[in-house]
This record gives C-alpha cells, structure tokens and sequence, in this order.
C-alpha cells in the first residue's frame, strides 16, 4: 500500500490567509515546498498539501492533491480530515509568531507522526533565547549576548549594547532569516533598530549580540533524536544592514568546502544534540572567525540550503528523511557529489522564467506573483561548473531584462 505524506508549507499554503504574503519569504517557501513534494512523490510517496486561493493559477505544486485556502481559512483545520489517512506530516514555516510551533502542536494533538522536531524542541529552537541558554549549558561556542524587553528605552538599551562593544546585532528573538534584524553601529541607531525590532517581534524580548567578522556558514544535519549526522557545510551569503535599510539571506553554496569543515560539523552536531526534541532535518547557523566558529541560530525544520543539498545528494533527499523519521533510521553514510550554487536576486524588469530556465538543465528557477524577486539553483559538477552556467544565466538575465 502507498505511503501517504502531508506536507504544510506556511507562506504559500495558506498561512498568510486574509492578510498581504511576505514576499520576500514566500519565494523560498514555494522553492522549498516544490521541491520537498517533487522528492517525496520520487520516493513512492502519495502527498497532499495546501495551497492558498489566491496563488492557484501561477503558483504550480505537483502534488497528488492540493487543498485550496481561501479567505480567513485557516490551513491547519483544512488538513484536519485527511490527517488519519496519512502516514505523516511535514512542517515547514518560520520561527516568527509561533508559527512553526503552533502548527507542530496541532499535529500532535491531532495523532499524526511529525516528520520533524517536536513541539518542545521546536518551541527551545526558535526562541533564540532559550536556544542560547541550551548552548551555553552545553559550554558551545555562541556570541556575547545580552537580553533585552522590547519596551526598555533607548537608554535602557544602550546601557547592554555598551557591555558588549559597538558594533553589535539586534535580533528578535523569534525572527526568521533576517527578518528584523539590523546592525548598530552607534547610539544614534538604537531607536531605530528597537523600532524594527517591535515591528517583526511577537514576544517581549530580543537579543543584542556582538557583531562577528567572519564567514557565515550554515550545516545541514539529520537526526533520528538520538542520533545526528551531518550532510553538508554551505556557505551563506547574508547582508546584515543598519537599522534604515534591509537585512537579507542572499544566497550561498553547497557544499562549502573549507579548512575547518571537520570542527564546524562536530560543533553543529553537539549543538543538535543540546537541544532535546529535535528530529529530522536541522540546519545551524554559524559565524567562522580569527577565533573558531560561533554558533548563532538553530532552525528545526527545512531551510533554503535543503535547495542546495538535494541537488548535490546522490540518494533521494525525501527518502532519506523519512526513513529518518519514520523509522528513526539514519544513514549509515551520505554521499555527494557536484556543487549548487543558491542566489536569492531583484528584478528590475519582467522577464519569461521559463526561458531563463532553459539555459541548462541545471538552472532551477522561482519566482513568485507581483514581486520582483527570484530564486536561482544552478548546479555543476564542481564550483568552477557551476560559477560558469550561474554567469551565463546572469547575462541572459540581462538580454531579458
């Protein structure tokens, strides 16, 4: 008998029903759920997911059944009565509002086997705060932090910032990606990086961390929440900027090779290991320096390198994690081989995605409805492959353009 999977993807699958999509997360999103689905049904899996309303003639899923959202609906309770049919779920939203977490919650009163972390594990990893304090109980390697409120005065403020050294990062301690997120490099910056702090904030507190130079990387892990494996260190190319302009994850490499890739794995592992009730795919931020890698964040559940790594895997990235979760078995061992490149980029005009897919079979393209943004996966069978298809996409772009 065919195995059936759910798959919820918040910010196309509805939960952004009766309010304007974020864009800027919706084009990862829909990549990551396209994507997702398309390995799973390549593994034998039957799978339905949601989809909102709004985006159902120009957003393509290949889904065996797709349950529209429309409205105020919310997605959850439209997968609520096929949940006793499938053999699990798989979550994939942002840590903001809760609602990773509240969704992980729902699964679980409803009886259904999460592909993923449990609701406790997922509520300690996506509060950076309790993050830091699992980390720091385990003595692994993290920034000089100070805890903030959300409603402390500039001075209040300024008094923590001054304990750690300007320049310093603010960071919501529920954020996702770069959301929020604003380097400060002065006190004339405090106030305006407090407010975008309240505005990209659900909970009472943030965190000011000392600002790393460095290389941002982040590892790919799976584990069976006993066991972790790492699969991969990507490199991420992230923009952190002041608090008047807008912080972005803009893309990366995987795999990433680099000296210190056999330290920067273990250290992610421990880190996975810190936090009880994470399982399945993991991914952990990290900040290479002078002085060793710093971990800075925890994500329980699929990230935009996942892009990456499914195309570099020579098994079924889908396979792989259900057997993980399933059947909580782990790989005895991961194999790659070629490198994808990850670019996150603006369009200053329209162009035909299709046609700009069809430079290589190598080229994977998303872009999302009414926003200029696109995200690009071009693999090659080594970095310098792959830098020479990503170049001559790139001049296409402009002959479109």
């Amino acid at each position: 008998m065919v195995k059936s999977i759910a798959v919820f993807e918040y910010t196309v699958g509805g939960g952004f029903s009766g309010k304007e999509i974020d864009s800027r997360l919706a084009v990862e999103g829909y990549a990551m759920l396209y994507n997702i689905v398309l390995d799973l049904k390549n593994s034998g899996f039957r799978v339905v997911t949601t989809l909102d309303g709004r985006l159902a003639s120009t957003v393509k899923i290949p889904a065996d059944e797709k349950l529209m959202v429309y409205g105020d609906e919310n997605p959850l309770e439209k997968l609520n009565p096929i949940l006793k049919t499938v053999d699990g779920v798989l979550l994939i939203a942002p840590a903001f509002k809760d609602a990773l977490y509240e969704a992980t919650r729902f699964m679980e009163k409803a009886g259904v086997n999460v592909l993923g972390s449990n609701s406790s594990g997922v509520l300690k990893a996506s509060d950076k705060r309790l993050t830091l304090l699992s980390l720091k109980k385990a003595n692994l390697p993290t920034p000089k932090t100070k805890v903030a409120g959300v409603d402390e005065d500039v001075d209040e403020v300024r008094l923590k910032v001054e304990e750690i050294g300007y320049p310093v990062v603010f960071k919501p301690a529920d954020g996702s990606g770069c959301e929020g997120i604003s380097i400060v490099k002065d006190y004339s910056k405090i106030s305006k990086a407090l407010n975008l702090i309240r505005k990209n904030t659900k909970t009472k507190h943030f965190l000011i961390q000392e600002f790393l130079s460095g290389t941002h990387v982040s590892v790919s892990l799976l584990t069976d929440s006993k066991n972790v494996l790492p699969l991969t260190l990507n490199m991420q190319k992230v923009k952190l900027q002041e608090p008047s302009k807008t912080s972005e994850y803009a893309g990366g490499v995987v795999p990433f090779k680099h000296p210190m890739a056999e330290e920067v794995e273990k250290t992610a592992g421990l880190a996975v290991r810190a936090i009880e009730g994470l399982k399945g795919y993991v991914g952990v931020d990290m900040v290479l320096t002078r002085q060793g890698p710093f971990i800075v964040d925890v994500n329980p559940r699929l990230t935009t390198s996942y892009l990456g790594l499914r195309k570099v895997l020579k098994s079924n990235f889908g396979e792989v994690l259900a057997e993980t979760c399933l059947n909580l078995t782990l790989p005895k061992k991961i194999e790659c081989r070629g490198v994808t490149i990850i670019s996150k980029m603006r369009l200053t005009k329209k162009v035909n995605l299709k046609s700009l897919a069809s430079i290589s079979k190598n080229v994977e393209v998303f872009g999302f409805p009414n926003s200029n943004l696109l995200l690009v996966t071009v693999y090659g069978r080594s970095i310098s492959t792959a830098k020479k298809i990503f170049r001559r996409f790139k001049s296409r772009l402009e002959v479109y353009g």
